[in-house]
């Protein structure tokens, strides 16, 4: 795979962990939010600060969402399993 170098990637050292990002992804759903953006932007980043260790920028948040779809579709899963 050829890696675009005018494209900026957020920093994987200080990255959210899989769970967190996971967790922000389900309280999302229940709210009155219909957008993704203003919901991280506003409610994430202002009103959970204090529960997640490293909050990372939006765009960097849609990268890392990417990389926990599989773990997300799995609880999802489960879940409606439990159902």
């Amino acid at each position: 795979m050829v890696k675009d170098s005018n494209r900026k990637h957020c920093n994987k050292q200080n990255r959210m962990s899989d769970t967190e990002i996971i967790t922000i992804l389900i309280l999302f759903h229940p709210g009155d939010f219909r957008c993704f953006s203003p919901y991280y932007k506003g409610d994430a980043c202002k009103r959970l600060k204090q529960l997640f260790s490293c909050l990372v920028s939006y765009n960097c948040f849609v990268e890392l969402r990417e990389e926990v779809f599989h773990e997300l579709l799995i609880w999802v899963q489960v879940v409606s399993d439990y159902q």
